[in-house]
């Protein structure tokens, strides 16, 4: 598998210019070009003129007057809202540009929708069908718009989906490692061979059991499986103590430095809401590395 389209979804908060600087880097890594857009809030036009249908049995006509002002308010506001985010994107990467000069070459694109979305996951659909990999910016879990936009994303782009902490360094893969967690599971597997670009690219990759190693694999045959392809893979043993499996992990791994941590997004049904995992929500909320999830 090769990776050609980095994509990079924006709301214009300052956390995301980190975010943009490491698609940046990886494109730059493997050869692929970076395309940005604006990432609609977690509610769509068609949810938010539900709100008025309440109306309808009451007052038609005032209904359609209510639909059809909020409508024309709502599109306005999105298209001010996606132009300041698009003059953000052109100023991060001029600036960035000129803090790292070896990342000139990067050819980076603006992609203007053309189609206004029903649903959240139509959108995440669509964005996820132009892109290889997805960066965000963890941030993002602290915004009230767009705090369940992560959850969209891993549950519904089937793409890998690297989410950045806004306190990262930008290294080359040829000079950093990458963090494997390690479960035996489709999740994991998968993870594995969509983001074999860049552990081909990195300095090492370093296998770290992460949960149950039940299955039919072992540990050893999995790093020898990634020899054969090119990649520099080492065991990493977790360090003991008492804290949790997954507190161990985390320590274990950022000991490392690593570029980025690579896992499969776990998530389970709760009231026949898709919700991410308990070892998910773990790592995002405490990692101080880059985390790329694959559900």
């Amino acid at each position: 598998m090769s990776i050609m389209h980095i994509s990079v979804p924006l709301i214009g908060i300052k956390e995301e210019k980190i975010a943009l600087g490491m698609a940046l880097q990886l494109a730059a890594d493997v050869k692929a070009s970076v395309y940005s857009s604006f990432l609609r809030p977690a509610y769509t036009l068609s949810a938010m003129e539900k709100r008025f249908a309440h109306m309808e049995r009451y007052d038609y006509y005032g209904y359609a007057h209510a639909v059809a002002d909020f409508r024309n308010a709502f599109l306005r506001h999105e298209a001010e809202s996606e132009k300041s985010v698009q003059e953000n994107f052109a100023t991060y990467t001029t600036e960035l540009l000129k803090q790292y000069p070896h990342l000139q070459h990067v050819k980076t694109h603006w992609r203007e929708d053309h189609v206004i979305a029903t649903t959240q996951d139509d959108y995440f659909n669509r964005l996820a069908l132009l892109s290889d990999v997805l960066i965000i910016s963890n941030a993002l879990r602290n915004d009230a718009y767009y705090e369940n936009s992560l959850t969209h994303f891993l549950l519904s782009s089937a793409r890998p989906v690297i989410v950045v902490p806004h306190n990262i360094q930008i290294t080359p893969l040829a000079e950093a490692e990458i963090v494997i967690a390690w479960e035996t599971n489709a999740s994991t597997i998968r993870a594995l061979t969509m983001t074999m670009p860049f552990l081909k690219h990195a300095k090492a990759v370093q296998l770290a059991p992460f949960g149950t190693m039940s299955g039919p694999v072992a540990l050893e045959e999995i790093q020898q499986f990634l020899i054969d392809h090119g990649v520099r893979a080492k065991i990493l043993l977790p360090k003991e103590g008492n804290d949790t499996p997954e507190g161990l992990f985390l320590k274990t791994a950022e000991a490392r430095n690593p570029a980025m941590i690579i896992m499969g997004g776990y998530a389970h049904s709760r009231l026949r809401d898709l919700v991410l995992g308990s070892s998910t929500e773990f790592m995002l909320e405490n990692a101080k590395v880059p985390l790329c999830l694959v559900h």
